[in-house]
């Protein structure tokens, strides 16, 4: 799992070329924890901005698609690509709760 916090930590530190170039060299482990994290955004973990709800609400068939079960795993790096400005806010939603959780914690 250390691969997968580390490779989704670079996918947010990254400009957009190189965000395409990660997801074009993403394995099954990496793209399972995404979607895990897309999911769990989907239903109800994680705070996120009115801002960001209203962006995300226009794109709810791609996020639905993107945690599919019966979606193959090729079609879903190719939606991880075509559609990256979605799932980079998901991700950025798990990254500041997490932030929030760690400094409460300490």
């Amino acid at each position: 799992m250390f691969n997968a916090a580390h490779f989704i930590g670079l996918l947010l530190k990254a400009d957009k070329r190189q965000s395409m170039a990660l997801l074009r060299t993403i394995t099954n482990d990496q793209m399972r924890a995404i979607v895990e994290i897309i999911y769990n955004v989907m239903y109800g973990y994680g705070h996120i901005t009115h801002r960001d709800i209203r962006y995300l609400k226009n794109r709810r068939t791609i996020i639905r698609q993107l945690v599919a079960k019966s979606l193959p795993a090729k079609r879903r790096k190719e939606l991880l690509r075509k559609y990256f400005s979605v799932v980079r806010i998901l991700l950025k939603v798990i990254r500041n709760n997490i932030s929030v959780q760690w400094q409460h914690a300490n």
